[in-house]
């Protein structure tokens, strides 16, 4: 029964409803499966909220500030130089970015059991569907060069996911206090879904990936008057970097990874390919429109009309400049005021309690990860796992606020049990 519940927990919901899209597409479905996944959640959720009704009053602000910015991009509707795009951008962020933010403030509200397992499900569902990728790619098509991905090659989307995972894997579970069989199963896991990082072809969530596992390589060494000392969990990591390299450059010598060899030197060679002029061109053209309109943009979606003269998708592929050139300063300033606001939360559980580091190292971690990814790619929809991860961010210093609390409760009634003990024995003596 305790197994039941731990498959169809809202956690498992809320991560199917993230991941949809490339859920849907390696299963082939014709339908979108978010509508599904996220009811689902909302029961999780319901139930939830029936046992503990309590919000913490620090939730207020984050959440206010979103609706500031929902407000912000409804009133920019008036003003938009695009009728349709503008429209189908509203209703998608309302539908997926919006529940993306809020969820997490009451599914995993104040639990570090609640986060572990969210992170467990992200770790699963890319290793089922690293799986399936390297099924399609090793053995269906049995291609040494091209992208990795699903039916017409989300390989992008698979990317992201798999370097999420592996970031999880490597600052949550091998670096934790978990048991040594589960360390093997994610181990495997780490090898199944680096594999898959390595030749799916996506440029930035590798890239992105890499920064941060040498960002936590350089941090866990530090030298103290000639002494060198090492974060536990550090020497494990060692052997991953060196057992990492062999594999990769065995990988390399098979030609698995020709995809992504060529179009690193293209990224780095001096016309940096035909996707970075591209990107650089969208860059100076919404910092233009920006500078047309600087305190509120040109209004929600108009970024595809003023760039291609059609009203059509489009975007900057940078998350602030998309803010900038449709919202202006205004919706820029929310935006940038819910990632400080996350930060002080993170800073404030990493100084209040370390006994949750791992996971606060985890949320940071993958927090930055996909901010680096949200400047080079996608759209701010594309872009909602960001807005899961800057309210994991805000809920963080709770989650160590309550351990406290518990941990407070704990010693007191252990004061008073000795008490009691104490007074029932003085007449005795």
């Amino acid at each position: 029964m305790e197994k039941l519940k731990f498959l169809v927990s809202g956690e498992l919901f809320f991560v199917l409803f993230l991941t949809s899209g490339a859920f849907k597409e390696s299963l082939e479905m014709g339908f979108d499966v978010a509508p599904l996944f996220l009811g689902c959640t909302l029961l999780s959720i319901l139930y939830r909220i029936n046992l503990d009704r309590i919000i913490k009053r620090k939730y207020v602000l984050p959440i206010f500030l979103f609706f500031l910015l929902l407000l912000v991009i409804l009133l920019s509707l008036v003003y938009s130089d695009s009728l349709i795009n503008s429209k189908v951008k509203i209703i998608k962020f309302i539908l997926l970015t919006m529940p993306a933010f809020l969820i997490p403030f009451f599914l995993i509200k104040n639990s570090a059991e609640a986060l572990n397992k969210f992170y467990l499900f992200i770790c699963g569902i890319a290793a089922v569907l690293s799986v399936i990728a390297l099924y399609n790619y090793f053995i269906v098509s049995s291609a040494a060069f091209g992208f990795v991905g699903f039916n017409e090659g989300n390989y992008l989307g698979l990317g992201r996911i798999t370097g999420m995972a592996l970031i999880i894997l490597i600052t949550n579970f091998l670096l934790g206090n978990i048991s040594k069989g589960f360390k093997v199963i994610s181990l495997i896991s780490l090898i199944i879904i680096m594999t898959t990082l390595f030749i799916a072809g996506s440029r930035m969530p590798l890239i992105a990936s890499i920064i941060i596992i040498a960002y936590l390589i350089i941090t866990s060494i530090k030298i103290n008057k000639g002494i060198i000392y090492l974060r536990k969990g550090t020497k494990l990591l060692f052997s991953l970097v060196l057992i990492t390299s062999f594999f990769v450059a065995y990988l390399a010598r098979k030609g698995f990874l020709d995809t992504i060899i060529y179009r690193m030197s293209v990224l780095f060679s001096e016309d940096g390919g035909a996707s970075a002029n591209e990107r650089v061109l969208r860059y100076g053209s919404a910092l233009n429109q920006w500078l047309d309109n600087p305190l509120f943009g040109n209004g929600i979606g108009s970024f595809g009309i003023n760039y291609n003269g059609i009203d059509m998708r489009a975007y900057p592929h940078n998350i602030f400049l998309e803010f900038l050139s449709e919202l202006g300063i205004l919706g820029f300033v929310i935006f940038i005021t819910l990632i400080i606001i996350g930060l002080i939360h993170s800073y404030n559980a990493f100084k209040s309690n370390k006994e949750l580091n791992n996971l606060n190292l985890t949320t940071v971690s993958v927090f930055v990860f996909l901010l680096i990814n949200a400047s080079i790619s996608g759209d701010i929809n594309d872009n909602r796992m960001l807005f899961t991860f800057i309210s994991l961010l805000c809920i963080l210093s709770i989650l160590h606020k309550k351990r406290e609390s518990n941990r407070i409760i704990n010693n007191q009634s252990k004061i008073f049990r000795k008490g009691i003990i104490n007074i029932v024995r003085s007449p005795l003596k």
